[in-house]
Parts: structure tokens; C-alpha cells; sequence
């Protein structure tokens, strides 16, 4: 009987163990009082992983726990940068024990500083479902650099979805945008551009300045042209000339302007497709200092 008995438990304590582990988020394990969760910058940076998350175990039970996307944490000092969690991390606390995850994350404030090195954060609130669903796409591209950064900026500070571009990655850009304007319920920008980033700890994280205007025009020619891309200024002038009198052929054609919007400073110009006796196309633009 005894031999049973031992039997009977063996198989019984994995299913007794097993049914003491939970699974959750950091928000409801946090809220639940699951957990005490602080944190601090160990680097100094508000993209990349640059946060650690220390957490204490409040309970008896195991827990298995998910970094959730969207999590905004608060700084102790409030001229800094709330820093957005992005990457899903996962961690895995016994009864009673502490540990740690380093964090993916994004500045949750431009106007505001950024980081210092060892500087502390609570958390705060989760972020909104616009939010998020900007972060999935982050997350699911490994986007955590300064084009995920200024994708997180259209929602918490309603910058312009055209600022979420880089040239490299032109069609993951527009997908991007894509997913924001889908959010977010605006327009699609008709041009983009290229901002200064700035990561000074102490410094605002960021600056409107317009560094690069690029616009693309799709044109379909009946048949051969002599084509002409310039940037006009407010006097009607062409200040720059992306080509001049070059040939192309009949059918589709899309052709880009990239505009060097710094030499000229803080303005509104045309950026124009002509051939030789009109305007085929005009796109407005606007560079800000």
C-alpha cells in the first residue's frame, strides 16, 4: 500500500506544482499586486534595450510573465522622457524571488529630456490601443531604432506620418505608415521627411528640424519626354534641380526627389515634374527649422 501511495504521488506532483504557476502580463500582475516592479536606465538611451526592469515575486505562486507592449513608464524626475516598452520580454519568478529583464524601449514624450545614465522609473499606465497596434509592427519587424521611435512619436505627440521614413527601408516605411494612417484614421502623407535625432542625456530628444524632403511622383507617358524635377521657393524660383532635360521613354515612371531641405532652411517650396510646356505634377512641401 505504501509503495502505492508513493507511486500516487510521484505522478500527483507535477500536476500539483504545475497548477501553482501563473501566467500573466506585467500590467495585471503589477495591478493584481502579483509583483513589485522598478526600474532604471542603464545606459542613458531611450531606443534599443536600455532599461532594466527589477521585479519581486510578491506571492507563493510561480509566475510566468510577459512583458506586455505598450507599458509607459514614469520617471522620477518629470523634466525626463516617459520611456514606452516595446519588445515583449519575458521573465519567469519563482515563490518570493526577484529578477530582472532588460526592455526594449521608446521615448514616450519628444519635447521632454533625454535620459540620463541610472536614472529610475515606476510604472505608469498602459498606452492606448493606437499605440499598440503600432508597436506590434514594431515588434513583429524588430524595428527599435529611430525609424520605431518616430512611428511611437505619431501617437504620443501627433507628429506626421511622413516623418517615419527612411530611405533604406522604403517599403517597410510605407507599411508603417500604412499601419499608422489605418490607426489612426488620417490621410496618407503625400511627401516625407527626415528629422535631426537627437539622444544628448539632458537635451530635448527632439527637434523639428526638416534635414531631407523626399517626394516620389508615378508618371505614364503616352510616349517618349524630355523631363524636367526642380524645387521651387516661394518666389517661384528653382533653387535646386534634381534632373534636367533627361529622356524617358513611353509607360510608367516613377521618379524621386530628394531635396537637401537644411541648405535652404525653414520654408514652404513646390517640388515640380515638368516637361517642356507644363507642370505635370506639384507637390507643396514644408521644412521647419
Amino acid at each position: 500500500m505504501k509503495k502505492y501511495f508513493s507511486v500516487l504521488i510521484a505522478l500527483l506532483l507535477p500536476l500539483v506544482l504545475q497548477a501553482s504557476k501563473r501566467t500573466m502580463n506585467m500590467t495585471d500582475a503589477i495591478k493584481g499586486h502579483f509583483v513589485k516592479m522598478t526600474a532604471v536606465n542603464f545606459k542613458g538611451g531611450f531606443t534599443g534595450t536600455s532599461v532594466r526592469l527589477s521585479v519581486a515575486n510578491l506571492k507563493k505562486d510561480s509566475l510566468d510573465l510577459t512583458v506586455d507592449l505598450g507599458i509607459i513608464l514614469k520617471p522620477e524626475d518629470s523634466s525626463y522622457q516617459p520611456m514606452v516598452l516595446a519588445g515583449e520580454e519575458n521573465l519567469v519568478l519563482e515563490p518570493n524571488q526577484k529578477g530582472s529583464v532588460d526592455v526594449e524601449v521608446f521615448c514616450g514624450n519628444s519635447p521632454l529630456h533625454c535620459p540620463k545614465k541610472d536614472l529610475r522609473y515606476t510604472y505608469w499606465k498602459k498606452g492606448s490601443n493606437e499605440l499598440i497596434s503600432v508597436l506590434t509592427y514594431i515588434h513583429n519587424h524588430r524595428l527599435y531604432d529611430y525609424l520605431g521611435q518616430s512611428a511611437v512619436w505619431t501617437i504620443t505627440n501627433m507628429h506626421n506620418a511622413g516623418a517615419v521614413y527612411d530611405q533604406s527601408r522604403d517599403s517597410l516605411s510605407k507599411k508603417l505608415i500604412d499601419t499608422i494612417c489605418a490607426v489612426t484614421h488620417r490621410a496618407k502623407p503625400d511627401y516625407y521627411t527626415i528629422t535631426a535625432q537627437n539622444e544628448v542625456p539632458g537635451q530635448t530628444a527632439y527637434t523639428a528640424k526638416t534635414m531631407k524632403i523626399v517626394a516620389q511622383f508615378d508618371v505614364l507617358l503616352k510616349g517618349s519626354a524630355i523631363l524636367t524635377l526642380g524645387v521651387f521657393d516661394e518666389r517661384e524660383h528653382m533653387i535646386e534641380a534634381i534632373f534636367e532635360r533627361k529622356r524617358f521613354e513611353k509607360g510608367m515612371h516613377q521618379v524621386e526627389a530628394n531635396f537637401n531641405a537644411e541648405a535652404y532652411g525653414a520654408g514652404k517650396f513646390k517640388i515640380r515634374l515638368m516637361d517642356s510646356e507644363r507642370v505635370l505634377q506639384e507637390k507643396k512641401v514644408v521644412a521647419e527649422e
